[in-house]
């Protein structure tokens, strides 16, 4: 199988949440077509966490999520600042906005991203 760079699909999971993870990287290496072509990044703040995954996952992280998942690669919190903030981003956890509740101020945001409308 000869597959190319703009084959592969990249997912980004912010989480440390072992079962979430679990779940969710089970849940895509067992519903997808070529999971082989799934190229996952967890951005978290445990460095363990792949061991975790493999300690409590067993047979379900063992068999349908590492042997099937193109690969999976573990960033830290700081790391993924790091690395946004050296090509001139800013996270969107840094945002001053961020992690406020209310309504979405179109003026300063630009259109709301969501498909439905505000009340």
């Amino acid at each position: 199988e000869n597959n190319n760079e703009d084959d592969i699909v990249s997912i980004c999971i912010i989480s440390d949440r072992v079962e979430g993870l679990l779940g969710t990287l089970g849940s895509i290496s067992l519903h997808s077509a070529t999971p082989s072509l799934i190229s996952v990044t967890l951005i978290t703040t445990e460095r363990r966490i792949l061991k975790r995954l493999e300690e409590e996952g067993g047979e379900l992280y063992q068999l349908h999520i590492r042997k099937r998942l193109g690969s999976i690669r573990v960033v830290t919190v700081e790391e993924a600042v790091d690395s946004l903030t050296t090509l001139g981003r800013v996270p969107v956890w840094k945002w001053a906005e961020f992690g406020h509740s209310g309504t979405w101020d179109a003026e300063e945001f630009g259109p709301s991203p969501s498909p439905f409308p505000s009340s």
